[in-house]
């Protein structure tokens, strides 16, 4: 009996589409991070939710896999947001 692996994506596929399960996770947890600190409402937390999601979207076409991972990227960027947007409050 053989064990099912699912393919992995293509380079392609992933570029098309950066956000996915992983990315939105790590969204959810700076969210949840950030209420706390700042006791967000839920319309806060939606609008930040909806920003991170549009930072990641731009700054997607300078990923380079050369010089890190996918997962990396997304950090470094959610990080670079979270901290100008402390900056903010």
């Amino acid at each position: 009996m053989d064990i099912y692996t699912p393919p992995t994506p293509s380079a392609e596929a992933v570029s098309a589409n950066p956000i996915d399960n992983y990315a939105l996770d790590r969204i959810d947890y700076r969210v949840r991070d950030l209420m706390f600190r700042f006791d967000l409402s839920l319309e806060e937390q939606d609008d930040l939710r909806n920003d991170m999601v549009i930072e990641i979207l731009k700054a997607f076409d300078r990923f380079d896999p050369a010089k890190s991972k996918r997962e990396t990227f997304i950090n470094r960027v959610l990080n670079r947001f979270v901290l100008h947007r402390m900056r903010r409050w």
